[in-house]
């Protein structure tokens, strides 16, 4: 609401975790809610998936408890954390056991044409956010999960936020193996160009060349016979 918190600057919400830095006491029952971009310089990433898991929950002395999906995760304690690292990595690892556990998500919504979306009606603690990639011509823009606490421990205005507003860190890498939009079955594998999915052979170039060549080359020869027979018989008649 007062000003975007970059990727980097999320992960600063560590600083909260350590009590001993903020005496300021929270409001755990207090609502608030998380507004996301999803962009990569001026592009805006519309029409994305962007799914949030509440992992922790926080008391009034800004101590952090994993809620019981998240505690056989095996994770370090959140509280006191300071380690942008391991921060990531912690990250990293509970969406890998939200897959493996199959864990349903807290909410999800798809970005609007502004690569913006809002999740509101928020309880406090940690959550998790995972952004769906998305494909354009021939890149694929991605972000790595990243946790984020509400409330946020705004430093420039020694504040909480409840409300609070992020802009996600996006990757690019070039697609080797673009998927047509219009037909995202149809992958043709980048080891054997020669065959697709179904594994019908495609006609190579060459082959097609030398076939035209050879039907060239058998029609040349049925025309000079041709004019040697006829030229003959002028001859024979003469």
């Amino acid at each position: 609401m007062r000003r975007y918190l970059k990727y980097g600057l999320i992960l600063l919400f560590l600083c909260l975790f350590n009590n001993n830095v903020y005496a300021i006491e929270i409001d755990p029952a207090r609502i608030g809610s998380l507004e996301i971009e999803n962009s990569y310089s001026n592009l805006k990433l519309s029409d994305t998936k962007i799914e949030i898991y509440r992992v922790a929950l926080v008391d009034k002395n800004l101590k952090y408890y994993y809620l019981d999906n998240f505690v056989d995760a095996q994770q370090k304690d959140l509280t006191g954390i300071t380690d942008n690292k391991e921060l990531v990595n912690i990250a990293k690892k509970l969406s890998e056991f939200i897959d493996q556990e199959k864990i349903t998500a807290t909410s999800f919504l798809k970005t609007n044409q502004d690569g913006k979306i809002k999740f509101s009606n928020l309880t406090t603690g940690v959550y998790l956010i995972r952004t769906e990639s998305k494909t354009i011509d021939k890149y694929n823009y991605y972000s790595n999960p990243v946790l984020v606490s509400l409330p946020f421990f705004d430093e420039l205005y020694s504040d909480y936020l409840y409300d609070v507003k992020i802009k996600i860190k996006t990757e690019k890498e070039e697609v080797i193996n673009p998927v047509d939009p219009d037909n995202p079955d149809v992958n043709y594998p980048t080891d054997d160009p020669n065959k697709n999915p179904d594994n019908e052979s495609v006609p190579n170039t060459f082959d097609k060349i030398y076939w035209f060549i050879g039907i060239f080359v058998v029609s040349l020869i049925i025309t000079l016979s041709i004019l040697v027979y006829i030229y003959r018989v002028y001859k024979k008649k003469k």
